[in-house]
């Protein structure tokens, strides 16, 4: 399976999919063996693939961040789970209680906001799929009206041999003498 591209301001996400995060953050701490054994054992670089994934700035850096600002973890990790609670529509928790999720359990912090932005990723990409066959869809069925219409179309001035200098209407014949003499 192709890896979902990284979300962007153009990313088209339903709102079927907003207003909440899609797993606990207790008991959502839970991921795939892959995901789970990066958040603990590489915590630094799941959180860089986090916010890559999320649009909020390039994977070299935010891995880095986490390595040279360990202490001030809190407040950034804050920082960022606000501005991905702005980004997937998510009102019902407040800035206390995501500075009391990355003070007290940044790793199930981590997860959630990995989960969603996974998720979101994985949506966002299904979406502009669907919406380049739709594109795709109505460009074909606009060809093919296109070409209904002139095939449908009655015999124009040309093929009866109006003449574009004058405006005359002059038989075929004669305009293929004229050139032929000529």
């Amino acid at each position: 399976m192709q890896r979902p591209a990284p979300l962007s301001e153009e990313s088209m996400l339903p709102q079927d999919y907003l207003g909440q995060w899609n797993s606990d953050l207790i008991g959502g701490c839970t991921m795939e063996p892959q995901g789970a054994l990066l958040a603990t054992a590489c915590f630094c670089c799941r959180i860089g693939e986090t916010w890559q994934q999320a649009g909020f700035m390039a994977f070299q850096y935010a891995a880095l961040i986490p390595h040279f600002f360990f202490c001030c973890l809190p407040c950034i990790g804050t920082y960022f789970r606000g501005l991905m609670r702005q980004r997937f529509s998510i009102r019902r928790h407040t800035t206390t209680l995501d500075c009391f999720a990355w003070t007290v359990l940044p790793c199930c912090a981590s997860v959630q906001e990995a989960k969603m932005v996974d998720a979101m990723c994985v949506v966002a990409m299904e979406e502009a799929r669907a919406k380049e066959a739709a594109d795709k869809r109505k460009a074909d069925a606009d060809a093919q009206r296109i070409i209904e219409a002139v095939s449908s179309k009655k015999p124009t001035a040309f093929r009866y041999g109006l003449s574009t200098n004058t405006g005359a209407l002059r038989k075929p014949k004669g305009a293929l003498e004229m050139v032929s003499q000529a």
